[in-house]
């Protein structure tokens, strides 16, 4: 795999010159020319270059700073420790030292005040109530509940037929006494294509637990523009001041990634929201599973009556 990673950097480097490790919507541009048949290795290479972008504040690329990036890849995507540093290796060994002038997120600002709602206890978890309306509460897990793939195999699916929306609705939901299985709404569901790269969302489901989607995680965490605009800095991500908002810890108490229901830029990848708070809108692959899986954040809507 090293070996193919090199090949790709190499070929990368050659056609559009070093300053490309300092733009990271051109040199995903330039994966999907030079990586897209080998998904896994323009995955890792995408979230590497992302990392080296989003702790910027480190100087220099020198071996000490691939080293760090290196353990919080690791950290963040649950990616094998000797994997992520194999990667880092690579650029590190192609690129030299780098100065990396990527764009720093925007400076935090309080999130919309309906996140900042109260928590409350249901079942055997705590959640964060984003919303109240008709008599009704949207919550939202406030912490990632455990780590599952998407779906359980690589495929091309949609939210209505991945294996995630099927345990949620059926063995996570039973999880729940009878009496507050009552109380929880079976609610319909939109899924929109991916406003980024038009990948079909697909059918409109009746679910009572679900994902948000990436529309739901912009309206209820906040709206910085880049959603709808695109960030001119980054092909993938929406990196924005809301980033602190949208940040999770898993049961762990660390902070981890979690799925979101909506399409990546295939219909075998799905959005997520990165261990920085970032959105990814081109996704992870679905099938990742067990440690490397992504966070679990329910939501549902309860009724108040």
């Amino acid at each position: 795999m090293f070996d193919s990673i090199k090949q790709v950097l190499q070929m990368i480097k050659t056609q559009f010159g070093i300053e490309i490790f300092n733009n990271h919507s051109r040199f995903t541009s330039a994966l999907n020319d030079f990586a897209n048949e080998n998904k896994n290795v323009k995955n890792l290479l995408r979230i590497a270059v992302c990392d080296l972008h989003a702790y910027s504040k480190l100087k220099k690329g020198d071996s000490h700073t691939f080293l760090i990036l290196a353990r919080e890849m690791s950290e963040d995507y649950m990616i094998p420790y000797d994997i992520a540093l194999g990667v880092m290796e690579c650029i590190s060994a192609l690129v030299g030292p780098l100065p990396l002038h990527g764009s720093q997120p925007d400076k935090a600002e309080p999130s919309p005040s309906h996140t900042q709602d109260k928590i409350v206890r249901f079942g055997l978890h705590d959640w964060r109530v984003l919303d109240v309306h008709n008599g009704k509460a949207l919550l939202l897990s406030e912490r990632i509940l455990e780590k599952r793939g998407y779906h359980n195999k690589l495929s091309n699916i949609t939210w209505e037929n991945c294996a995630l929306r099927q345990y949620l609705n059926g063995a996570f939901c039973n999880t729940f006494s009878q009496k507050e299985k009552s109380r929880i709404a079976k609610i319909k569901t939109a899924n929109p294509p991916n406003k980024w790269f038009g990948t079909d969302g697909g059918k409109t489901t009746e679910d009572k637990l679900f994902l948000l989607s990436v529309e739901e995680v912009i309206k209820y965490f906040g709206n910085s523009g880049q959603w709808g605009n695109k960030n001119p800095d980054n092909h993938a991500f929406i990196n924005d001041r809301y980033n602190n908002a949208r940040k999770t810890p898993d049961t762990q108490g660390l902070p981890s990634w979690w799925w979101l229901r909506s399409p990546g830029e295939d219909l075998d990848f799905a959005a997520y929201v990165n261990a920085s708070g970032m959105i990814s809108m081109d996704g992870f692959l679905i099938n990742l599973s067990g440690g490397a899986g992504g966070g679990i954040r329910p939501a549902l809507w309860i009724d108040l009556n």
